[in-house]
């Protein structure tokens, strides 16, 4: 009994340092599993939510711009877009190279516009707009080889009279950063009014985005679709301009520098408004290369000048008016005179 009684004794001994290491290493593991689950379960549910549901905007259709008599001269039609979610990208630099090569980009442009500061890596980032049907198949056969990869439908202004009224109607671009800053209800990559009507109406014209929850698997690929609002589309802007007079006066430019304007003298209404040389909107809306806005911004003519309203000329003969209806008010003048 003795032998037994020390044998005991000297296993508790080599037993307990064990058993003390055993203890130590649940106890850390339950503070652990403490902390993930009570303090921070909150973030990294809301991290789990992010990484299976996500919310999409959906973009409303931007209101028409029309003439007087009810002729569209800015309206929206469909288009393709490839847009990146920078969350679930795997290798940023092999995608910049592939994209590159499918939709004729620079592949660091591309980089860096994944990589940019300051927007949330589950927000899309717009990589080209408005694809061209080749570049639709190209990037669409390859698309399940290249996670967070997008294929967006969404409306892209189209301005069916081409650079009629381009100066009075303006253009639309993407929001830049000020533009972010001075406005709640803008996202990143968000098309809104530059310049003209676009710009003076933006207010009304943009109309109220939509969303859409959906549910995506580990890819970011979209599953199913859990909830959507529908977005409301912009109000349509009825002009006073007139087209017929419009084309009339912008003919009588053609190939000079210059600008016209018609008014109605009995309600002050504009019927045409025009500067030359001018410029299609459109190139705006698709997006502008850097190359294509340099060549507009330096060439020696200006197009992107509105010369009846941002031009600064000596009145001459045309002040006569003026001096002459003043002259009739005060009856120094009579009409037959």
């Amino acid at each position: 009994m003795k032998w037994d009684r020390y044998s005991a004794e000297s296993l508790e001994r080599k037993f307990f340092p064990f058993a003390l290491v055993v203890v130590l290493i649940f106890s850390v593991l339950f503070i652990r599993l403490w902390q993930l689950q009570i303090l921070k379960g909150k973030e990294y549910k809301d991290l789990s939510e992010n990484n299976r549901i996500r919310l999409r905007k959906v973009l409303p259709l931007r209101g028409r711009i029309l003439d007087r008599k009810g002729r569209v001269l800015a309206t929206n039609r469909p288009s393709f877009s490839v847009t990146v979610i920078p969350e679930d990208v795997l290798d940023i630099r092999k995608l910049s190279k592939r994209l590159s090569s499918l939709l004729g980009m620079d592949a660091k442009a591309i980089s860096q516009k994944i990589t940019a500061n300051g927007r949330s890596p589950f927000q899309p980032v717009y990589i080209k707009r408005d694809i061209s049907w080749e570049e639709l198949s190209r990037v669409k056969a390859l698309l399940m080889d290249m996670p967070g990869v997008q294929v967006v439908v969404e409306p892209i202004r189209t301005y069916p009279y081409g650079e009629l009224a381009a100066h009075l109607l303006g253009y639309v671009g993407e929001v830049d950063r000020k533009e972010l800053a001075a406005n709640d209800g803008y996202d990143v990559g968000d098309v809104v009014g530059k310049t003209g009507v676009e710009a003076v109406w933006e207010k009304y014209l943009r109309g109220s985005k939509g969303g859409r929850q959906v549910e995506v698997d580990a890819f970011g690929r979209e599953v199913r679709v859990l909830g959507e609002v529908l977005p409301i589309p912009g109000w349509d802007l009825y002009l006073t301009i007139d087209v017929e007079l419009q084309r009339k006066a912008e003919e009588l430019l053609r190939d000079k520098v210059g600008a016209i304007v018609a008014l109605d003298p009995s309600s002050g209404e504009i019927l045409a408004l025009c500067s030359s040389p001018s410029y299609s909107p459109s190139l705006f809306a698709r997006g502008i290369s850097r190359g294509r806005w340099k060549r507009l911004r330096d060439h020696p003519l200006h197009p992107l000048t509105n010369r009846a309203i941002q031009g600064l000329y000596a009145p001459g003969s045309v002040f006569k008016i003026v001096t002459a209806a003043a002259a009739l008010q005060e009856g120094r003048l009579s009409p037959k005179e």
